[in-house]
């Protein structure tokens, strides 16, 4: 598995980004990483590669930023963007590569053009599809779960360097970015491009990674407890 990993952080009232990395590094991953940090985050951290956004370019642009740093000073295979306040479950590197490896073989179930993979899922997209079918057994998943510009969930997102490329150069992605009034729901805004472009996200079952850390501490301003934001789809093992 070529992967390159970016994390983007910002201050939260209670630093989780060394916390999420230690996780990241228990789950077996031993590949660089970069950090894109807003100023007055807690970065104080020796074996990844720093970039501290001053001005703070805000939620949006930071991810963009660390998607697009990826893509154009690596030549990895695989690019992921994560946020800051993940834990990643027991083994999750060998089966990530082992599902990434199926994909570079041009193996698609789905018979769908896919924008993006999403290693976590959140209630906000599960529930709908939990009414009519019950519960989603393990696998990769799209039907039922696309939201378009009502996603939820970015907390760790991988993709080609063919869909990163597409992603990066989507108009609809530059006018939000050119837009003043989008500083956050990085979700959303990628949901909805991926969607216009005629693409589908795909979500992983079961989760690799969690969102504990995140829950009442939120770098944006979110209202401390957001249901729909965790997952029923965690179970600590890959």
């Amino acid at each position: 598995m070529i992967l390159s990993t970016a994390i983007i952080t910002a201050p939260r009232p209670t630093p989780t980004l060394a916390q999420s990395y230690a996780s990241y590094r228990a789950a077996g991953f031993g590949n660089e990483v970069f950090v894109f940090a807003e100023d007055g985050a807690d970065v104080a951290m020796s074996d990844v590669r720093v970039v501290v956004n001053k001005p703070k370019l805000g939620n949006l642009r930071n991810w963009v930023m660390a998607l697009r740093s990826i893509y154009e000073r690596t030549e990895a295979a695989w690019l992921m963007v994560c946020e800051d306040d993940i834990t990643w479950a027991a083994k999750s590197a060998p089966a990530l590569a082992k599902d990434l490896a199926l994909f570079s073989v041009g193996a698609n179930q789905w018979r769908t053009p896919v924008g993006g993979l999403s290693l976590y899922l959140p209630i906000r997209i599960s529930k709908k599809r939990e009414r009519t079918k019950g519960r989603i057994p393990n696998g990769w998943h799209h039907e039922g779960l696309q939201f378009g510009s009502s996603s939820w969930g970015a907390q760790c997102m991988v993709f080609t360097r063919a869909q990163a490329g597409l992603l990066l150069n989507d108009r609809l992605l530059f006018r939000y970015i050119n837009d003043p009034r989008w500083n956050k729901n990085v979700d959303a805004i990628i949901g909805d491009c991926i969607h216009h472009a005629g693409k589908t996200i795909l979500y992983r079952v079961p989760c690799l990674v969690d969102h504990v850390l995140g829950d009442a501490n939120s770098s944006l301003g979110y209202k401390p407890d957001r249901p729909e934001l965790r997952t029923n789809y965690f179970t600590g093992v890959a």
